[in-house]
């Protein structure tokens, strides 16, 4: 593994103080945002300082010509194989531009509902931990834990359940779900309360979704003491209503999602490097107005007023400038990190070479409080030659034990989808074979953690796999 290569090497502290001065605390609000919330954010104070100005894209271009190693973006590579794939495109190129515009109409819907400034960052926190098919797999304590760390806010069980409720409420029905079966209540409940069949269909998905989910009809039947034709029309009313509220058939296609990060190679004489770099358009480069400039030189000529108005705005534009390129040197340094110890499954493309990495590890290898790492990583992209990916993609959900030592929970993910794959359709595997097939392979997994791997892949139970012909 080659060196970091630096073009410039500050200092990086912590960020997390038991109290934070204001601009400390908005150095945390810049760190978290993606690309889209901090253009809006520096937008906002480029129309409000009249000190600043963004240097034009053109200026920008003509700079990375001459000499693209003392570009603002800082790049930082090291050695490493070339790629032996072509680009591949990943499900999730297709997914984050719909999750970008899908959370942003979220986020809109959430700022008309009567909630207290504490319940809309909670909201907010829900909204941005959807999956990419508008469900909330994410625990309550794991998104807790979150919020406390990175915007210092306790949350207790009844307050979150309350604003997970709220959440719930906003459209298409059934997003912020926490299974399929609630999935489906919510869209009973919110739109077709009204309808004839929505009664026993609720009770269906209330009680009896194991004999739903099993095709067991006639047990179901005698369960709910109705006759052949009650079943069949509240089973096609369920049957009408969509598993996956993140998606629309009448989705409209988003523009194509701008990375924060992006992840190349490139050659040299002898050998072949990674280069990382911050996306252009997500890494503005503002300056100080030449006219300003010379209004400051001529201080003595201007009244007390605009003396202290030209400070303010001063002391705020050198912040800003500060601020953004100490935001940027932080994501790359621990971007870097993430790419170096991911680099198995950046050269191949093979999922089953990620690594077991967690935010800890990053955070000693970057040499940043945990929490920065936190920051870093939510939600924010990263262009890959196998397509985009979130940064928290790269690191592990859940470790499990092989006969190498520990791997990460995707590696199984991905193993348990070729095994179901190659299955014999007439007679497939039952999630206890499967563990056996896995063990075989030198991963020990129990039943009950391969039945929650296949759901998240959404694979149904062996007996619904099955073909008969």
């Amino acid at each position: 593994m080659g060196k970091l290569i630096l073009s410039s090497k500050p200092e990086l502290r912590s960020e997390l103080r038991t109290k934070l001065s204001a601009r400390q605390i908005r150095f945390v609000e810049l760190l978290l945002f993606p690309a889209q919330e901090l253009k809006q954010a520096l937008d906002a104070e480029l129309m409000d300082n009249p000190i600043l100005e963004e240097v034009p894209t053109e200026e920008n271009s003509e700079k990375e010509d001459q000499d693209p190693k003392e570009d603002y973006e800082k790049e930082y590579s090291y050695s490493g194989s070339s790629y032996h794939h072509s680009f591949k495109e990943k499900t999730e190129m297709g997914h984050f531009p719909y999750l970008q515009s899908r959370n942003e109409e979220l986020r809109e819907q959430l700022s008309f509902l009567p909630l207290k400034e504490e319940e809309r960052q909670i909201g907010e926190e829900i909204i941005g931990n959807l999956d990419q098919d508008g469900y909330l797999r994410r625990s309550q304590q794991a998104i807790c834990d979150d919020l406390l760390l990175n915007q210092n806010l306790k949350v207790d069980s009844d307050s979150f359940q309350h604003v997970l409720r709220q959440v719930q409420s906003l459209e298409p029905a059934g997003i912020a779900a926490t299974s399929l079966e609630e999935c489906l209540l919510l869209q009973l409940e919110n739109n077709h309360p009204h309808h004839p069949q929505t009664p026993l269909s609720q009770i269906i998905l209330k009680k009896y979704f194991h004999l739903l989910s099993l095709k067991h009809y006639k047990k179901l039947e005698k369960a709910l003491k109705c006759t052949e034709a009650e079943l069949k029309g509240a089973l096609e009313h369920i049957g009408s209503l969509h598993p996956r509220p993140g998606w629309t058939d009448n989705d409209i296609p988003s523009p194509p999602l701008v990375p924060d990060f992006i992840l190349t190679h490139k050659e040299g004489d002898s050998e072949k490097e990674f280069l990382l770099r911050l996306h252009r358009n997500h890494s503005p480069e503002i300056r100080i107005s030449s006219t300003y400039e010379r209004l400051r030189k001529e201080n003595a000529k201007l009244s007390s007023s605009s003396r202290a108005f030209l400070k303010e705005k001063w002391d705020a534009a050198k912040w800003w400038m500060e601020t953004l390129s100490k935001r940027r040197e932080t994501l790359l340094r621990i971007t870097h990190v993430i790419v170096e110890a991911q680099a198995p499954f950046l050269r191949s493309g093979d999922v089953s070479h990620l690594q077991p990495l967690l935010m800890k590890e990053v955070a000693a290898r970057a040499k940043v409080d945990i929490s920065t790492v936190s920051r870093t990583v939510r939600r924010k992209t990263m262009q890959t030659p196998y397509g985009i990916f979130p940064l928290s993609y790269f690191f592990a959900d859940g470790l499990i034990s092989s006969s190498e030592g520990q791997i990460h929970d995707k590696v199984i993910k991905h193993e348990i989808e070729q095994i179901i794959k190659a299955e014999s359709k007439e007679k497939p595997f039952s999630d206890q074979q499967l563990s056996e097939i896995l063990d075989q392979k030198g991963f020990s997994v129990a039943r009950r953690t391969v039945a929650k791997y296949r759901e998240y892949l959404h694979i149904p139970v062996a007996r619904m796999r099955k073909e008969i012909h």
